[in-house]
């Protein structure tokens, strides 16, 4: 939700540069001498590092030094490991030197991508420092961008002292209800999990979603109560725009849909119609929410609902709609929609015929959210009738697939646990008993 922080050259370097980062500069700067030195050909005996026992076993312990610097996020040292790696290289192979070549430019480059992140957000601290009034979001703003900085430099206790100041200011410049206010909240979190203290960082992400949901839903409301879908429409439609601290809007657009006019026009007067929406406060960057927000367009129009539960006459329009060639995500709604009114009636055998239909469509072809629905039809199905191979397949599709965590806690713990009796019944005792452990753990 924070808007991008360009990151564009400033010749004029702030006086209040901290000595940290100046130190990080002239570092860099040395680095790159040495870089330059190696990539150019130069000779580096004189620069060798002196190797005790075999060439090839201390080349790949610097480089797997380097490799670990890397990982931790300290550039500069492993900068240090991958020269010493290209300085033995000279003893071994074009490949080893080619690797520690390659090794050596990349980090560097990361290095200077840090360091000129470093040097922005200082720049743009004192801009919005010495403003009249100051902002104090933009101040915010400016040091938790520090403070990524410094977390990309492996300064990890730095930078978490600042982005919990960052944080600070957020909640005291903002109103509780500010989206935006989250950034120093995000740049927090993300040092707390380069510092493995994953328990922090959970309690903070939950904290961070309660704010930024919040207000979405709020907005996401408004808009769906204004929204009159165009008659037999069946699309989405994704909107982009601004809301203001007033709750007006600014740059509404359509950023993606079908191409149906009447759609994007409907979904664009919602979004006007549902304006304005919950003031907040906060100032500079901290003045306005982005939404990106899709209206999906559903298919109950194409047909009267008293179709939907009547199987002869949902035959009927299904018929119709093949004939027309309508889209077959359309058709397989009413199919699973059919499937679930046979189920009812308990015909089986027309159930999982219909079902089948669906699953077996290629996937490029077809809604995956229906296709889940009709593979938890068939899943259960499959385990009335005690086919326990068959169900132990499907069940497994349903916990393994994306759609799984969607769903409410009961529907969970209903395929967990027929999984597992399945398993059982197949004397598949170790697998129904890990699923078993899965059980307890949901809620």
């Amino acid at each position: 939700m924070p808007p991008e922080r360009k990151m564009e050259p400033n010749s004029a370097r702030s006086r209040s540069q901290s000595t940290a980062a100046a130190q990080v500069t002239r570092n860099a700067l040395t680095y790159s001498l040495a870089a330059t030195v190696a990539f150019a050909g130069f000779d580096l005996v004189h620069a060798q590092t002196p190797v005790e026992g075999d060439p090839q076993t201390a080349w790949q312990s610097a480089m797997d030094r380097g490799n670990s610097q890397t990982e931790a996020g300290k550039q500069q040292e492993a900068i240090e490991e991958f020269l010493k790696a290209l300085s033995l290289s000279d003893k071994l192979e074009v490949s080893k030197k080619s690797a520690a070549q390659s090794a050596l430019s990349q980090t560097y480059r990361e290095l200077k991508d840090y360091v000129h992140s470093m040097q922005y957000a200082q720049d743009a601290l004192a801009t919005d420092s010495e403003r009249q009034p100051p902002s104090q979001c933009a101040i915010a703003y400016d040091t938790a961008d520090i403070a990524t900085a410094n977390a990309l430099l492996g300064n990890l206790p730095q930078a978490l002292k600042q982005a919990g100041d960052s944080a600070a200011m957020l909640e005291s410049a903002c109103s509780a209800n500010n989206p935006t206010m989250t950034y120093g909240w995000q740049v927090q979190e993300a040092v707390l999990r380069a510092l493995k203290r994953d328990a922090e960082a959970d309690l903070l992400k939950k904290k961070i979603s309660a704010v930024q949901n919040g207000y979405l839903v709020k907005v996401q409301r408004s808009i769906k109560a204004a929204w009159k879908p165009s008659p037999g429409a069946s699309n989405k439609v994704r909107v982009f725009f601004h809301v203001l601290s007033d709750g007006s809007i600014k740059d509404l657009k359509i950023k993606e849909s079908a191409g149906i006019k009447a759609n994007e026009q409907s979904a664009l007067n919602a979004v006007r119609d549902a304006a304005p929406f919950e003031k907040f406060s906060g100032d500079g960057p901290c003045d306005n929410v982005t939404i990106d927000f899709e209206l999906a367009y559903n298919v109950k129009s194409i047909g009267p609902d008293s179709k939907d539960k009547d199987p002869a006459a949902l035959r009927k329009l299904i018929a119709s709609l093949q004939a027309e060639g309508a889209p077959t995500y359309i058709i397989d709604r009413k199919k699973y929609r059919l499937a679930t009114l046979l189920a009812d009636v308990g015909q089986y055998s027309q159930t999982l015929d219909i079902v089948n239909e669906i699953i077996n469509r290629p996937l490029n072809n077809v809604d995956p959210d229906v296709r889940f629905k009709a593979l938890l039809i068939k899943g259960q199905l499959l385990y009335q009738r005690n086919d326990m191979p068959g169900a132990c397949v499907v069940l497994k599709e349903l916990r393994e697939s994306k759609n799984f965590i969607r769903l409410d806690s009961p529907s969970q713990k209903l395929i967990l646990q027929l999984n597992s009796n399945a398993l059982k019944t197949l004397g598949k005792v170790s697998e129904a008993n890990i699923l078993q452990a899965r059980l307890k753990e949901i809620k």
